[in-house]
């Protein structure tokens, strides 16, 4: 972490530093909808005022418990998006986040949590707003498709969060961390996403 550092100058050095010790410490908070329930955000695409198949919705406790770590790779995946048309500042700060997972010698599902809630913080509200519109149009095409082949219930079994989000990040993914949710999967994943993104972006 010491050595990551002294390579970084000014408001680099000090934006992962920061950041850095901010989620050891636990400070942050993750704002992200999808963490909690796709459906309790009036106003959000995801909020349903009738009960409607979530295909993210589970009731399998391992998926639950890696949720966050699903999300931020959902995030990291939509940030190379290049309708998103991110400014020369959000450019900086997004790349800057994307070196976190890098610089912290292991990463636990609540530093995922935090990250995504980080990244999703250096958008705009048209941003999110677009990709809360993806996602809506991900999740409405994969509804469908369920309802089709009668696997549609009002909260969905186990599988299909599992089917929901192999769709969007590969099923090895979601396999892996179902698999082994220890600190050095969950590590492993983050950062090859933030590295992925960071080569789509030109970091």
């Amino acid at each position: 972490m010491i050595r990551f550092q002294m390579h970084l100058k000014g408001r680099g050095a000090t934006l992962i530093t920061t950041f850095a010790l901010t989620l050891l410490a636990g400070h942050a908070q993750a704002t992200s909808p999808l963490l909690s329930s796709p459906r309790a955000v009036p106003g959000s695409p995801f909020f349903q005022a009738t009960p409607m198949m979530n295909p993210y919705a589970s009731t399998d406790p391992r998926l639950n418990a890696v949720r966050p770590v699903l999300e931020v790779l959902v995030t990291l995946r939509q940030l190379a998006d290049p309708a998103l048309a991110l400014t020369a500042s959000q450019r900086e700060s997004v790349g800057f986040l994307l070196m976190v997972p890098q610089a912290l010698p292991m990463m636990e599902v609540d530093d995922a949590s935090r990250l995504n809630a980080a990244l999703n913080a250096e958008l705009s509200d048209s941003q999110r707003q677009l990709l809360e519109r993806v996602r809506a149009t991900q999740t409405a095409r994969l509804r469908t498709l369920l309802s089709r082949a009668r696997l549609a219930t009002p909260d969905g079994p186990p599988q299909l969060a599992r089917l929901a989000y192999g769709q969007l990040l590969g099923a090895d993914t979601v396999t892996a961390l179902l698999t082994n949710s220890d600190a050095a999967t969950v590590t492993r994943l983050v950062r090859a996403a933030a590295l992925r993104t960071q080569a789509a972006l030109k970091l």
